[in-house]
């Protein structure tokens, strides 16, 4: 099980409908891996001893590829086949 954590950087970005870019943001991480708080570290609420992990780059959520083909793949070329 891992443990709460906050994760600081001097650019955080947050991907919301309105491209939003935090400097010297802060983005806190519950136990369950839920992301708690996004915005200003000056505004983050009190850690109250959660370890701290200081990033030097941006802070943005991984990339993930929520597009795929793969389900395709079994039926290639089957169209060719019934000319």
């Amino acid at each position: 099980m891992s443990t709460a954590r906050r994760y600081t950087a001097p650019v955080v970005l947050p991907m919301n409908r309105a491209c939003t870019v935090i400097r010297d943001g802060a983005v806190d991480v519950a136990a369950d891996g839920r992301i708690v708080y996004c915005g200003p570290a000056a505004d983050a609420p009190p850690g109250h001893g959660l370890p701290v992990t200081r990033l030097t780059g941006i802070l943005m959520p991984g990339l993930v590829n929520a597009h795929a083909h793969s389900a395709m793949t079994p039926l290639r070329g089957a169209g060719e086949t019934c000319l």
